[in-house]
């Protein structure tokens, strides 16, 4: 803005990180004038999301090798934040000094998400989730900064809640570092077995006691509900007898191979 007055807007770019500038249509601007505008803008535009988004940025520019560039890029392609279960494979085949350096750049692998914590501050936050807007073509959405568990709005994408540092988790959004918090509290109650909601995790979580429940579940744990209330384990992929079932499946399937019939042809 100039005077008060609007003179140009950030549009769509190569990529969310780097959106161009451009003029408001004008019959009072020559086209030179007009590129003049555009060229300040543009610089202006530049300036800000440097000086705000340095982390990030950071990241960017580094010289990085193997399995650490491609999360690099991944992390800045996304604006910051990656699911974990998206970012498994490559980070399986971080070795350690690929690992310490994306640590001293600031990315935190958690076991929830792959993100950096710097970039949850509400002044940085609320511009990813602009960029991320306008590199869609998107109205400007204002993110939920700071709270560590709110309402997740339907039509917003998974996608935005990322870049504004936030987990979509059911109806509700948590902020990616009480997520991974939340998560390590209930991976330690659960290794005694079955466990009730307990203080410890409503510490966790920085939300109310409410929250609990539903983020447990999708978290992948299972409500067993009683007459004493309502404990939590993880909920297993498959049950010895699913299991047991499948084994002499297996069993009578080889034994009518062709290998089985020559070994059986052999021993004879």
């Amino acid at each position: 803005r100039w005077r008060g007055a609007t003179v140009a807007r950030p549009a769509r770019g190569a990529d969310a990180l780097h959106p161009l500038a451009e003029p408001v249509a004008s019959d009072l601007l020559a086209p030179a004038a007009r590129e003049m505008v555009r060229e300040r803008a543009a610089r202006f535009l530049d300036r800000h999301i440097e000086s705000t988004l340095a982390p990030l940025l950071a990241l960017e520019r580094a010289r990085m090798r193997g399995a650490a560039r491609g999360l690099a890029f991944r992390l800045c392609e996304s604006l910051g934040a990656v699911p974990m279960a998206a970012a498994r494979p490559q980070v399986g085949a971080l070795d350690p000094a690929e690992r310490r350096a994306l640590a001293r750049l600031g990315v935190r692998i958690g076991t929830e998400s792959l993100f950096l914590p710097a970039l949850l501050k509400p002044a940085r936050a609320r511009l990813l989730a602009l960029l991320w807007t306008i590199h869609r073509g998107l109205p400007p959405r204002e993110p939920p900064t700071g709270a560590a568990v709110v309402a997740a709005e339907a039509e917003l994408a998974e996608e935005f809640y990322m870049a504004a540092g936030y987990r979509r988790m059911g109806t509700r959004a948590v902020r990616l570092d009480r997520l991974e918090r939340f998560a390590a509290a209930a991976r330690k109650l659960a290794r005694a077995g079955r466990f009730a909601p307990s203080a410890e995790l409503v510490r966790a979580l920085g939300a109310g006691a409410d929250e609990v429940g539903p983020l447990l579940e999708c978290l992948g744990y299972r409500a067993l509900r009683g007459n004493e209330g309502t404990e939590y384990e993880r909920a297993r992929r498959g049950s010895d007898a699913h299991a047991s079932k499948r084994r002499p499946a297996r069993a009578a399937s080889e034994s009518d191979s062709p290998f089985a019939v020559l070994r059986r042809a052999r021993t004879a």
